[in-house]
């Protein structure tokens, strides 16, 4: 079954030059395109997307931060976010859940990397965009805690450790040789104890408390 794959921009450009790009691969599958985000949030349950690609406009940032909560805390969704340049609303993306985030430089090859990965749990960050999210992680790791660390077992901390790593779900089942549906178990349990939104949440997580080093 093809990944299921949902396109906003509010450039129908850029969506048709993405749409191209996706039809040419045979495992993935565009089933909706929209011109806003209200758009997308509207129609995402009944098109069942596997990732939802959000183009972020210089000008509407803060509607890109609450539609990509929305999207993952509310239906469950990954995003992959692309931008015309990391800035400091690329850390606000990753704090909102965006398990990805490409700038528009980005080839297509790569673009179409970053697809399969996010939809399938893992984690993408081009170049430049990893720069700008671990140099905030880095000054984050200078700060003291405002709180205690989290208790977790030894299972939960591999499987924590292998997604921050970018491990997908079925990469970190098979490593630890048990099923997709128990690491989906342990993800979300791990969201629920840490307070955190996503896989990016997640990954967040494991760097600033040195499960996960800076160089992934």
């Amino acid at each position: 079954m093809p990944t299921r794959i949902l396109l906003v921009d509010d450039h129908r450009i850029l969506r048709e030059g993405l749409l191209a790009l996706l039809d040419g691969e045979s495992d993935l599958l565009v089933v909706g395109e929209f011109h806003d985000c209200d758009e997308a949030l509207a129609s995402v349950d009944r098109l069942r997307p596997d990732v939802v690609v959000l183009g972020v406009q210089a000008d509407d940032q803060r509607r890109a931060l609450e539609c990509t909560a929305n999207l993952v805390t509310g239906h469950g969704v990954p995003v992959l976010a692309i931008s015309l340049r990391p800035d400091q609303a690329t850390c606000g993306l990753v704090q909102a859940g965006a398990s990805g985030h490409l700038s528009r430089d980005t080839g297509a090859e790569e673009f179409v990397a970053a697809v399969r990965a996010v939809s399938t749990g893992g984690v993408y960050l081009s170049p430049e965009i990893t720069r700008t999210v671990l140099g905030e992680f880095a000054r984050l790791l200078g700060k003291p805690r405002s709180t205690p660390p989290v208790s977790l077992t030894e299972r939960e901390t591999e499987v924590l450790t292998s997604i921050a790593r970018g491990g997908s779900t079925k990469e970190i089942a098979f490593d630890l040789n048990v099923s997709t549906k128990t690491i989906e178990t342990h993800r979300r349990v791990l969201m629920e104890k840490l307070g955190q939104t996503g896989v990016a949440g997640l990954t967040r997580y494991a760097v600033r408390s040195g499960l996960a080093a800076l160089d992934f």
